[in-house]
């Protein structure tokens, strides 16, 4: 038996405590790791959906050197994982979030450059679907943010 190896015998080590015991566990690991539990054995298919520290970043798919084509195809599977923690984590509470995506802070810096929310709205082709009293109740809300 491996050194490293928690000696149970022939019993899983770590299967047996509860569910939101491992959720603890997982949410100590980086979110990328504790995804990749999910694969371990029909206990741990959702128990990702117990951990409360999310830690989404897309630098891993900007390092890889086999090229363009290979990152639009891990771009894509990120965008799919980022949808489907976030299903799987509905009705959960969330302790730390982060995300780092590139794409999310060009789409930033373009609507920081915009001089208010009509130039967003063009610049983006956003349609206001608001009616006009909707509209004004929101610039009422939010005046300092209009101002």
């Amino acid at each position: 038996m491996e050194s490293n190896k928690l000696d149970m015998g022939s019993r899983d080590a770590i299967s047996c405590l509860p569910q939101e015991v491992l959720g603890e566990i997982l949410s100590l690991l980086p979110t990328k790791l504790a995804a990749s539990t999910s694969d371990l054995s029909k206990k741990w298919r959702y128990l990702f959906a117990l951990v409360h520290n999310l830690d989404l970043d897309d630098y891993v798919m900007l390092q890889h050197p086999e090229g363009e084509e290979w990152r639009d195809e891990i771009k894509e599977s990120f965008r799919n994982f980022v949808e489907r923690t976030f299903a799987l984590q509905c009705g959960s509470r969330i302790k730390k979030f982060s995300l780092s995506y590139l794409k999310c802070q060009r789409v930033a810096d373009k609507i920081a450059a915009c001089k208010d929310h009509r130039e967003i709205r063009s610049k983006f082709g956003l349609v206001n679907d608001s009616t006009a009293e909707e509209e004004a109740e929101v610039l009422k809300e939010n005046q300092w943010a209009f101002d």
